[in-house]
Parts: C-alpha cells; structure tokens; sequence
C-alpha cells in the first residue's frame, strides 16, 4: 500500500542513481534525456517515489519542469561541480491534515532530523527542498513565536516536538506572520508542511495548521551539557535543552570581529543567543559578564551564522548561582500584558516639550530635507577628531537599512570608499550581515575599486522602483538583506579577512534611520562606533528618501 506522506530519500545518493539511468540539464528542465518517471522509480526502488507538482495521483510520461526541482551540488574531487534532480513524491496531492481517526503513521519529526539530508549538509551556503507535503500529527511546542527574518518575506518562527522527546526530537518551524495563534509552550499542534534544509538548519515551512489542544503539559526537558553538544550538536538541533552549573567565559564572542550580537559563551564551547530579547543580553539591560555562574539554562538549540547557539525563551529560564525557579508556569509571566491598566490622562506635549534635542539622534529621521534651524546641525564641532589615516583601505561609509515607501527588497542598498592609496581588486570579496546571509561578489575578472573611488552596492538596479538610486553592483536580496533596526555589515576580502565590520543598532545607541541612509562622519574614523555616524539629510533620486549613494556624505 502507498504511504499517504512523504517518504524521505537521501537525495544525492539517488541523484547519482538518476544520473546513472539518464542525466539532468544544468539548466534547470530536465529534458528528454532523463528518462521516463517509471524508469526512475524502477532505479531508485520500492521506497522512493517522485514530486508530482501538477496535483496527479498517476505520474506518467516524460517529466517536464513542472514536476522537478534542481538544486546544485557541489563537485569535489571526482568531478565538477553539477545539477541534479531532488526526487521526492506525495501520493496525496492536496496540501491539508488528514482525517485524525486515519491509521496510517505520520512522519516524526525525528524523522526527518536523522536523515541523510538533515545530518549531512549539501548546500552550506543557500538552501535545499528536501521534503514536500509532510504531515506532522500532535507535535508539542517547545518555544513560542517570534519574528523570524525570511526572504522574501517575514515570518512567524516557532519550535516543535515530538512528545516523547530526547536526541533529534525537535525542529524550528515557521508559519506565515500574522496567521498563528498563540503558541505557548505545550500547545498541541498538527501541520503539513516542507521540510528545508537552509544553511544547513533544518527547516519545517508550515502550510497548514490545527490546534488540538492549547493547554498541555509543558514540554520534557532534554538535560545535556556544553560539552556534550558541542560533541554532537545535530543531535540536539531544534530540541529544547538545559545545561547546569555552567560559567561565563565570553561577555561577546564576536568582539574579535568587531561586532556585538548580543550573546555570550559559556564553558568556552557554547553560545547562548538572544532571538527572544532577554534582559541579560538586551542592549539597554545589558548584564553579560565574564564569570558570571548560571545554575541553570534552559533553550531551544539553533544553528546560524555557522555556530551553534542556545536560545533561552524567558528571563525565567536563565537561573543565576541561588537564584529559585518562578512559582507560576513560565508562558504566564510573559502574557499579562492586556492587564495593564490604561494610563492616566496626562497630556503628552508636556512631556516631550521638556526634552531638549541635543545629540545627532534625537533629530527625527523623517524629517523633510529642509531640516528647520532649530534642529542641530552637522558641524565640525560635534565631529570627533580625524586620525590622519583610515583603519582599512575600503570602508563601509554608508548604509540605507529602512527606506521609505518601498520595500526593503527594493531599496536597500551601502556605499563602500576606497580610503587607500592603491587600487583593490573586489572580485571574489564577501558581504556578511549578522544574521548568517552571505553574498560573495562575482564579477566575472578584476573588479577595480581606484583610490577615492565609490561603489554603491544594491538589492535592485531599476531606478524607477528603488527610490532612484544608481546601483552600481546588483546583488541578490536573498543572499544580503539588511535589519531595519539592527543588523551587521561584514565586508570580507577573497581570502575571508575581515576588511571592515559595522554592527548599527537602534537600541544600542545607534541613530535611528527611517527613509534615511546612515552616513559615517568621515572615512578616517572607527566606523564601528555610533559617534561615527550621522543621519543624512540629503535627498536623493526621486526625492522620497536621503542620502548620499556614490558621493560620500561628509564632503
């Protein structure tokens, strides 16, 4: 008897097998050379069975585009670098849940973590479909929503279970934002969806989604150590955990890069991260530092920016040394917020009358372009004192993260200087933001950046669509895509050295920019810090937002 979910495949492994039987277009069709779907199935055995996107039960005939993906797999030192089929079929073509009395099993989660795919990363920069249309009946949640940044589009990101637990039982889910109701740890779910495998972190892209049951037991801790995750992180991915009697020994592992994430490492082998703003790491709270004891802390594990981290969903999870765990249950002291009584009825011009603009920030930053007199200007004197000469001969000099009335996936865009005295070749040098997206700047040959010459560098090159910037580099916005209130720019050079690293945060002192590129003061300063950089005033293209692309905007 078929099975009415999908079955998982190790996808290269029957690839190869396809590969042997006919062969695949790099081009992304499949062409008549790859053979009729029953002799692929005949190839690939009983178990495997093909994705019929059309919505057929019967597949049949010559496969055409609609019915296969491509993915790339890197060559190694057997042969070149190639495209080939991901081969994967549903039997029940209508993405929905199936009738709960149904006998038949559903795919666990476990399932899908220890397979060859989830375990054994093919694409590490980029993502994979492994798995389409799978039914995951009565998952528990582990870690409730929270904004989870997708292109092109934002997302809800949520953690689930299998109810048993243990090694491979969890995984990060992720549903449309604005459509999931509130997930509080416990709550019992079924869903179809995809399993993903992106950077290597493994994915379940929810299609569809019933609750059955809001209030169940707490999910089952998985007790581990950093020590032990750190020796098999996969097993642990996705699962919620609790390390014990563990120490600080980093305040901010990425202080050597020039960056501040806000997390911290413990036992010299772990990081704890920050997806769920906690207080301890929170930039205006900050408390991380070096020694501190927890007797405990309690997290879901994530894979990003290639390490590992813990990510603690409440204050109440992170126990200091004598500190006692909360008497309510822990989804209780994070909801009460509709409790709060109204504030009393105090005009507000009272208040904001009595502060006085006195820093580049305070100016609002949708301000029009003829900025009234009264506000503080950009002069000299608010400007630090110059050093004679840059820290690196290419500087991140200015940033548009926020623009106004367009998407960002059509109006991002930076401005890098070459403050040097030599020529610099930018083929093969890499942009990196904090949030793990990578985008390696190909040129096709030397890519020259003159002394004192700019390049702007742009999600979209269409100036009628992006606010009428001039790109002069066109990068992918899936590969590069920028917080609008706080994110990392990571300029590295073909070699993977850091050339220049700028960490904005609105929170952390940062000027906010709405509709306004963040512009540095001048070259020569450290741009790593918020004294460095002034919002800009300037308008550009067709007027609707400021900055200065391609002229520097302290000259």
């Amino acid at each position: 008897m078929r099975e009415k979910l999908s079955v998982l495949v190790p996808v290269l492994a029957l690839a190869a097998a396809v590969a042997g039987a006919g062969g695949c277009s790099g081009e992304g069709s499949s062409g008549p050379d790859l053979g009729k779907v029953s002799d692929l199935k005949e190839v690939a055995g009983e178990g495997t069975v093909l994705a019929d996107l059309r919505g057929e039960t019967e597949v049949s005939g010559e496969p055409n585009e609609d019915l296969w993906f491509d993915f790339f797999v890197p060559g190694d030192s057997t042969g070149p670098d190639q495209y080939k089929p991901e081969v994967i079929w549903n039997p029940n073509p209508d993405v929905g849940l199936t009738d709960e009395t149904s006998e038949e099993p559903s795919v666990k989660i476990k399932d899908l973590q220890e397979s060859p795919d989830s375990l054994n990363c093919a694409v590490l920069y980029g993502a994979m479909l492994v798995g389409v249309d799978i039914e995951l009946k009565n998952v528990v949640v582990t870690a409730p929503g929270y904004l989870f940044q997708a292109v092109p589009e934002k997302l809800t990101g949520f953690y689930i279970a299998d109810v048993e637990g243990g090694k491979y039982s969890g995984i990060h889910a992720t549903y449309p934002e604005g459509k999931v109701p509130d997930l509080k740890p416990g709550t019992v779910l079924s869903m179809v969806g995809d399993h993903k495998e992106s950077y290597c972190f493994s994915l379940f892209i929810g299609k569809s989604l019933l609750v059955a049951n809001e209030g169940g037991a707490a999910p089952a801790v998985f007790d581990t150590t950093p020590e032990e995750i750190a020796a098999d992180p996969e097993a642990v991915e996705g699962v919620l955990v609790r390390i014990k009697s563990v120490t600080v020994t980093s305040a901010n592992p990425d202080a050597q890069d020039g960056m501040d994430n806000h997390e911290f490492e413990v036992n010299g082998v772990l990081r704890v991260g920050n997806d769920y703003g906690l207080s301890y790491m929170n930039p205006i709270t900050d408390e991380r530092k070096v020694g501190d004891l927890f007797d405990s802390i309690v997290g879901v594990m994530k894979f990003a920016g290639g390490k590992w981290h813990l990510m603690p969903r409440y204050d109440s999870d992170m126990l200091k040394e004598g500190e006692l765990p909360p008497e309510e249950p822990q989804p209780e002291v994070v909801e009460p917020i509709q409790d709060v009584v109204e504030p009393t009825d105090v005009p507000e011009p009272d208040v904001i009358d009595t502060v006085e603009p006195d820093v580049l920030s305070d100016v609002p930053t949708d301000a029009p372009a003829d900025v009234p007199a009264d506000l503080p200007a950009d002069v000299p004197d608010v400007q630090p004192d110059v050093p004679a000469s840059p820290d690196s001969p290419v500087v991140i000099t200015e940033i548009m993260y926020d623009p106004d009335g367009i998407p960002d996936d059509k109006g991002e865009w930076l401005e890098l200087y070459n403050a040097g005295e030599d020529m610099v070749d930018l083929n093969g040098w890499r942009l990196e933001d904090g949030k793990g997206q990578m985008h390696i700047i190909q040129y096709g040959g030397p890519f020259p950046l003159q002394p004192g010459e700019f390049l702007v560098l742009g999600c979209n090159a269409i100036e009628s669509s992006n606010a009428g910037v001039a790109v002069d580099y066109l990068y992918p916005y899936a590969d590069f895509s920028l917080g609008n209130t706080a994110d990392a720019v990571v300029l590295k050079d073909l070699w993977g050295q850091v050339i220049d690293t700028v960490s904005y945060d609105e929170q952390g002192g940062w000027p906010a920019a709405k509709g306004a590129a963040l512009e540095v003061l001048h070259p020569n300063l450290d741009n790593s810090k918020p004294g460095s950089w002034k919002v800009s005033k300037t308008p550009y293209g067709d007027k609707t937002n400021l900055g200065t692309p391609g002229q520097g905007g302290w000259k």
